[in-house]
């Protein structure tokens, strides 16, 4: 069996993820609050972005400290393996 890769408009998302994964500004800024799975969404989105022919360091993502930024890489890590 085949696993299916969800998709932004997939039911899969929330529609506040679906907007952030959809939305192609070139400099988007977020206040969020905690366990919304926005870390995970915008790892999503970094994930699709960059995995395009030429677009390798066109992601950039600021964390608080060390330890959020070890999370955000290991979400993208977990959506390159499934995309």
């Amino acid at each position: 069996m085949t696993a299916q890769v969800p998709s932004p408009r997939s039911p899969f998302f929330l529609p506040f993820q679906r907007r952030w994964i959809e939305d192609g500004s070139r400099i988007k800024l977020m206040e969020k609050s905690r366990q919304v799975g926005m870390s995970w969404t915008a790892a999503h989105r970094a994930v699709r972005t960059t995995a395009l022919a030429g677009q390798r360091l066109d992601t950039w993502v600021a964390s608080r400290d060390e330890l959020q930024a070890r999370l955000f890489l290991d979400d993208c890590v977990k959506w390159a393996r499934i995309l």
